[in-house]
Formats: structure tokens, sequence, C-alpha cells
């Protein structure tokens, strides 16, 4: 066995004495090296944003499509300007902001926001996200998205660093449950908002203090209103369809 081994390091020496064959070693090793590398960082193409643990006890597919929701914006997480009670509102009657933040948070959780983009790739994200055309593309006129300011030129999207606008309040959203229709999913997500490290729900009314530990959003939200989200399943990608506010009975 020793002389087997002997034999083979032996064979392994002559074969890297040669200086072609040491190159194209050392090449194939780089090679390998950046492979594995990409694959890390990349995690095969799906976002690197994750939540918080206490999520984990939800269905990943449900789970990605909340991530959408948080951390929209230097104000936290998404809102949206319509009546409580009201009914369901369909995306054409959203405001088209709202639906640019919904767009721009998936992008950016996918890392595919960059300081030039393609038009084509807005209007391929807005048809694999929402259930309708909703030519978000014409609305990005100074849009801004954390701390960038997103302008179009009809062919090209760029963006210029700002200052992150933020207010005295932040929005603090949180996942509570869901569950299936046929061909539609509705995702409930708890509402509320922070100021001064306090949390109020939407009736202004004091729910206790919050340091950004989700773990204590499922108690302090319980009885806040809620927004319920629906999808509908369109060649097996769950799109984006309307949105209702409702308060919790």
């Amino acid at each position: 066995m020793k002389e087997k081994c002997k034999k083979i390091m032996e064979g392994i020496k002559k074969f890297l004495s040669i200086k072609t064959n040491l190159i194209t070693v050392i090449v194939a090793a780089i090679i390998i090296l950046g492979v594995i590398i990409f694959i890390i960082l990349h995690g095969n193409g799906k976002a690197k944003f994750a939540l918080d643990h206490i999520y984990d006890v939800y269905p990943e597919e449900v789970r990605e499509l909340y991530s959408n929701f948080v951390e929209v914006s230097c104000n936290g997480d998404i809102h949206f300007d319509i009546a409580i009670d009201s009914g369901e509102v369909k995306l054409a009657d959203l405001e088209k902001e709202e639906l640019l933040d919904y767009l721009f948070s998936n992008l950016d959780k996918n890392n595919e926001l960059s300081d030039e983009i393609d038009v084509s790739e807005i209007r391929k994200a807005e048809k694999r996200l929402f259930a309708t055309d909703n030519d978000l593309e014409k609305e990005i006129k100074g849009y801004d998205h954390k701390t960038y300011k997103y302008t179009s030129d009809g062919s090209k999207i760029k963006r210029v660093k700002t200052e992150c606008n933020t207010g005295d309040t932040k929005n603090v959203l949180h996942l509570y449950g869901f569950f299936w229709n046929k061909d539609v999913l509705s995702i409930d997500i708890n509402v509320a908002y922070l100021k001064n490290g306090k949390l109020y729900n939407s009736d202004n009314e004091e729910l206790g203090e919050y340091d950004g530990d989700t773990s204590k959003l499922s108690s302090l939200t319980e009885h806040t209103s809620y927004y319920r989200v629906n999808y509908i399943k369109d060649n097996g990608i769950l799109k984006l369809s309307s949105v209702e506010w409702k308060h919790r009975s």
C-alpha cells in the first residue's frame, strides 16, 4: 500500500514539474474557488433578506411574500392609504407609490437594484409580482427608495444617492396568519406604528413599548387592525391582486 502511494506521489510530482501542467492546475483551482464563493454569496439566486426566526412556523412561500411588506423604506414597513373596513381594494385603486414600494422592496431583497436598470427589468418584475398591469415604470419620476432617488428616461432607470427621508413615526407590521380559498392565498398582517419608542394601533391607542424585538409583536398587536392581502395563482406564481384593511372584531 505504501509503495502504491509512493508511486502516486511521484507521478503527481512529475506531472506538476511540467510548467504547463502546473499552470493548468492553478487556474483550475482558482476557478473552482471562485465558483464556491459565488454560490455562497448568491445563495442559488434566492433573496438574502431573512425574517426573524419567529416566522419560521409559516411556509416558505408565505414568508417570502410577507418579506416584501417589511423594511420597504426609511419609515419602516409598507403602508396602504386606503379606508379601514371599506372592503377589498383592487390594485388599480391603490396608490402607485405603494405598488412601487412593494416592487422595489422585492428587487432590493433579491439584490436586483443598481445604479442603472433596464426598464424592461421593471416590467418583468411587475408581471411577476402583480395580477394586473399597472404601468409602474411610467411612475418612476423621482421615486424615493431608502437612500436613493430613482428616475426613468423611458429606457433606463438611474438612481442618485440622497438623504433618508424619515418622519416622526415608523410603520410596523406583523405576520398574523394565512389561509387558502381555492386558488387565492390570503395573508393577514397586523398594522401598528412606532413613535418615541412606543407602539400604537391605527386608532392611536398605545399598545406598549417596543424596542425592535419582533418576538414581542405577537402580544402587542393581537388586537390591532390588519391588512388582508390577497394573491392569485397564475401559472404557478402567486401574484398580488388586492388589499383590504380591517378592524379585528
